[in-house]
Formats: structure tokens, sequence, C-alpha cells
């Protein structure tokens, strides 16, 4: 498809810009794709794409969110270098994880729902971890991590959510904040992350199931050895 003319260009973007206005963050996010792209007779610009993808996101659209957290993690997304900003990718996560309470979901149909959905658990999963991980955020609010994971591992049984979870009871020990299935309380908190990184491990997440699996032994090999367990009563492992 032929660039667009200065004078055509000027005149779609004006017309996109009153629908903006009007808060249509999606055609925001088609301004941003056009731009990173180079289609549809747009030249390729990356600062003007990120200008548009900034709009769509401050206006809450999962999609846009999606990417815009990708950036302030420092990652380059459709050649666009991000730059690493923790309060503005927390943000983003946070506004993403809540994206429901904040977009109008009416007028999508059943698979754009559920697709925003997933992006919806899937960054509260990525939240919850990073206030587990991240020592800064793990210092200002521990158990809104372990919180955030719990529920991404309820209601989505996301692998990341239930490595988060082990690492939390496994790295942290919380003697205060026992889940509430009082098979887990008699387990005690040890037994708690390990329990949560094997629900890990039997994931067909690869990354979290290796992650998990890792961790699963090193915590099962401290426990055996410091509590002298016989071969009949040690932990087993995991192997591949």
């Amino acid at each position: 498809m032929a660039e667009l003319t200065k004078e055509q260009h000027e005149s779609f973007e004006y017309i996109m810009q009153e629908r903006i206005y009007h808060s249509n963050a999606v055609s925001a996010f088609e301004i941003f794709k056009c731009y990173v792209k180079g289609e549809y007779g747009f030249p390729k610009d990356t600062e003007k794409a990120f200008e548009y993808l900034k709009i769509s996101s401050d206006l809450c659209y999962p999609p846009a969110l999606y990417v815009i957290r990708a950036l302030y993690q420092g990652k380059e997304v459709f050649g666009i270098k991000g730059k690493k900003d923790l309060r503005k990718y927390v943000d983003a996560l946070e506004r993403l994880s809540a994206a429901d309470s904040i977009y109008d979901y009416s007028a999508l149909d059943e698979e754009q729902k559920n697709r925003f959905c997933k992006l919806q658990w899937e960054a509260m999963a990525e939240l919850g971890k990073q206030y587990i991980i991240e020592p800064e955020l793990y210092n200002e609010d521990n158990y809104k991590g372990y919180c955030l994971s719990l529920c991404a591992a309820i209601n989505a049984g996301l692998p990341e959510a239930y490595f988060s979870l082990g690492f939390y009871y496994d790295c942290y020990r919380p003697p205060n904040y026992a889940v509430s299935n009082s098979l887990l309380k008699k387990r005690g908190n040890l037994g708690t992350a390990l329990y949560y990184y094997e629900m890990a491990i039997n994931s067909d997440d690869e990354e979290y199931s290796n992650l998990a699996m890792v961790a699963y032994n090193k915590l099962a090999q401290e426990i055996n050895e410091r509590e002298c367990r016989t071969e009949e009563s040690m932990i087993p492992y995991y192997t591949r």
C-alpha cells in the first residue's frame, strides 16, 4: 500500500485523535500498530508508536498494558527499546490485573473477553511474583505478593503463581500467614513450600516446572540432611 501523503496523514490523524479524545483506546492501539509496523501507508516511527501506545494504556486497554509493561521491564518490543522502570512496570501490572473493573468489557465478544481475562490473570501472577522476589517491593508489602499469587493460583492455576508461593514459603517462611487449608497447616511452612513447588513441577509450563524442580530438590535436600532422615523417611527428589 502506498504511503499516505502529508495531507492525508494529517487528516487521518485528526480523525483518529477525535476518536481517542472520546476515550477510544482501541483506535489508539491500532495507530500504535500502524506506526510500529509501517503499515497502511504509515511510516515506521517508534516514537509516534509509543505515544499512541501510552494513550491506549492510559485508557487501560489490556493489550496496550501488556505491551507497555514489557517495555518498562527494559525489554525491546516491536523495535521499541524499553527503559527499565520498576514503578511504571508495577503500575502497568496493577492496572492490567484489574482491567475488567476499569475498561468496559461489555462490547467484547467471548473470544476477546477470554483473551483479556487471560492477560489479567497472568498480570496478577507476575505482579505477585514481583512483590515476592523484588527486595524493594517485598519490604513494602510482601503479603500482597502472597495474596496476588494465591488468587492467581486458585482461580487460574498458573504455574508462575505456584512457583511464587513455593518461593515465598521457602525463602521467607512467614509465621503469621498460614493458608486456611488444614492439611497445609499441618505440613508447616516448608511442607507448604514443597507442595506449591510440586504444583509448578507438574504443570505444562517448562520454564516454571524446571525452576520449581531445582528449588524443590534443594529444599528437600536441606530438610533431609538437617533432620538426618533415613532412606525410608527421606523426601524423594525429582528427576527428568
